[in-house]
């Protein structure tokens, strides 16, 4: 087995190799310090050994009168005092006229150091050499010290490499080993399915190579993936081509609808309405000019085609105008509901100064939208609540906002008169769809179709509650999507 497979495993996981690689670096580190660390105390106890040889010199005057006096007894009793002292061996003084030697202490040390003392007396004027202090200290007391010490500081950092090692094993598992095994494992899961599509077809696709890390297997399944990605973004292509000619075919169906629908607005506005507003004339004439010839019966008939006529003709115009809510330009700005609801509110009060309507118009409501259609907008809600309220002794009409509970703005137009019925509430804004006879309350059924339109092209949306006899409310939104560019 090869050292590398035995040291980072059979598969190459990169957990693992991390991991070896932080203990080996770890370890090194703590075997650089404490070498650092020893030698530093090492020279730090020799330079304390050498004070203390340094301060031995304070006797030698005493050890030189000794011996010029030849006093054996004070020469041996300096002697035994210096062999006291800490780290000293042995101590010997060595007469240099008699080669007589005096000496004391008999250690057995296997490392030492020797500093030797001169030993002089001036006579007469002239300084001569009588001898020689030498001191013998050994550093075996210190070769000790340092490696107690060296046990000391290994066992220390190697408890404190062990801990970071440990949590460091730990942040590697927890932050990095786990996150790629799992990417890893997930990505070998996908392997048959992220082959590349010319692969795919060959007898013998190519599979996944052994002996690969996490890493190297994310890296190589991120090569195929891109080439993959290749070839989807030539599909792509190939689609978009396709796409951008059904759009075009799509877009001159359109145009060909709006042109068609612009067509029908024309007959609508002309051609339709010409023949109608004459057949109407004529028996509008017929009633007037000829009454005694028809008879009652006759007139009674020529007055029906008149209503009749004139019905179909506010009909057509309804409808146009619904058409041209969805046709008119879009032009967004800020709007002033409040002076717009206080005009229309004159404006139904010029038609009817006899009627007693209580108005409450919040102030200052602002909008951003289309001017023009927030007043048609507003001119058909208003309008409903003056006709579904004539009924009315006190009618009440009131227009504000409301506070939703998304934080949005509902505007709201109030009334007391007749309401409706909410089971049929889904009918409210259905073109032609009416929820009252058209002898209590005259009408097609257009004006909360318009409104519906107007209020989606704002982004908003509408909707109403009511209760019969008690009144209605409706609210909108404006603003809550994207409303749609102008209209072409």
């Amino acid at each position: 087995m090869k050292l590398k497979t035995l040291i980072f495993g059979r598969e190459h996981r990169i957990g693992r190799r991390l991991i070896v690689l932080v203990v080996a670096f770890s370890s090194l580190i703590t075997v650089c310090v404490s070498i650092v660390q020893l030698a530093l105390e090492y020279r730090g106890l020799r330079h304390a050994m050498d004070r203390q040889l340094d301060s031995i010199a304070i006797y030698v005057p005493t050890i030189e009168g000794s011996v010029w006096d030849f006093d054996e007894k004070q020469i041996q009793r300096a002697l035994d005092a210096l062999v006291l002292l800490p780290d000293v061996a042995r101590v010997s003084v060595i007469s240099t006229d008699t080669d007589k030697q005096w000496s004391a202490g008999d250690r057995d040390a296997v490392n030492t150091v020797t500093r030797s003392y001169p030993l002089r007396h001036s006579h007469r004027g002239k300084e001569t050499e009588i001898g020689q202090l030498e001191i013998v200290a050994s550093l075996d007391a210190i070769h000790q010290q340092v490696i107690a010490s060296a046990i000391s500081i290994l066992v220390s950092n190697a408890l404190k490499t062990l801990l970071v090692v440990v949590f460091m094993v730990y942040l590697i598992r927890r932050l990095i080993t786990l996150r790629l095994e799992s990417m890893a494992r997930k990505v070998r899961d996908q392997i048959p399915g992220i082959l590349p599509l010319r692969q795919q077809v060959e007898s013998a696709p190519q599979p996944m190579p052994e002996g690969m890390d996490e890493l190297d297997a994310v890296n190589w399944t991120l090569d195929k993936t891109t080439e993959d990605l290749a070839i989807a973004v030539g599909a792509l292509q190939q689609i978009n081509a396709t796409l951008d000619q059904t759009v075009k075919d799509r877009t001159q169906a359109l145009e060909m609808a709006i042109r068609e629908v612009r067509s029908f607005s024309y007959t609508l506005s002309h051609d339709m309405k010409t023949p109608l507003r004459a057949m109407g004339g004529y028996a509008k004439i017929l009633s007037e000019d000829f009454a005694d010839r028809l008879g009652e019966e006759g007139n009674w008939l020529a007055s029906r085609i008149v209503a009749a006529a004139e019905r179909m003709d506010t009909l057509i115009e309804d409808t146009l105008s619904l058409y041209q809510v969805s046709e008119s330009t879009f032009k967004r700005q800020s709007v002033d509901l409040t002076n717009i609801a206080r005009e229309i509110a004159e404006q139904l009060a010029a038609t009817d100064p006899e009627r007693k309507v209580a108005w409450q118009i919040e102030d200052r409501m602002q909008a951003q939208g289309d001017a023009g259609l927030l007043r048609t907008a507003l001119e058909n809600l208003i309008g409903n609540a003056w006709k579904y309220s004539s009924k009315r002794d006190a009618a009440e009409i009131s227009i504000g906002t409301r506070k939703q509970d998304d934080g949005s703005v509902a505007y709201y137009v109030k009334d007391n008169g007749a309401g409706f019925d909410m089971t049929y509430s889904n009918n409210l804004f259905v073109p032609f769809q009416r929820l009252h006879r058209e002898v209590d309350f005259p009408g097609n059924g257009v004006g909360l179709a318009t409104v519906k339109k107007i209020v989606v092209r704002h982004g908003g949306e509408v909707w109403g509650e009511g209760e019969v006899d008690r009144g209605a409310t409706f609210y909108f939104t404006l603003n809550k999507g994207s409303p749609p560019a102008a209209a072409a």
